[in-house]
């Protein structure tokens, strides 16, 4: 049997980046949604960061790490998830801008999806 991934970047923009205003809580800065015939898995991720700044990462609705103060890799090189995370629905991330001034806040999530096979008897 032969099962065919496919790649992130063939469902959606994979790097994505907004400008978040200062003071500003909960601005969408990433969101990929996985068709309801697959399920994914993300193997890479990579986020820039500013003081004062919070991303929250969410999966399928479930919070998965809530007031991250760190970059995560770098665009060109990110970070290797393993094991990989299981998406069924879709990606999220949100960022809290409490700084002064306005950020330009980027995120690159990769990964595959692959078809989900129904077995029937």
């Amino acid at each position: 049997m032969v099962i065919n991934a496919i790649p992130f970047s063939t469902l959606g923009k994979i790097h994505q980046y907004v400008t978040v205003n200062a003071n500003t809580a909960k601005q969408r800065v990433f969101y990929l949604k996985i068709p309801n015939s697959c399920v994914g898995f993300i193997n890479r991720m990579a986020s820039n960061w500013f003081d004062d700044v919070k991303f929250h990462f969410v999966i399928d609705g479930e919070t998965v790490e809530r007031n991250i103060e760190r970059q995560l890799g770098l665009m060109s090189n990110p970070v290797k998830i393993d094991p990989p995370y299981l998406v069924r629905n879709y990606i999220e991330i949100t960022a809290d801008n409490g700084d002064t001034v306005n950020h330009n806040l980027e995120v690159l999530i990769d990964g595959i999806a692959y078809l989900k096979i129904t077995v029937m008897k």
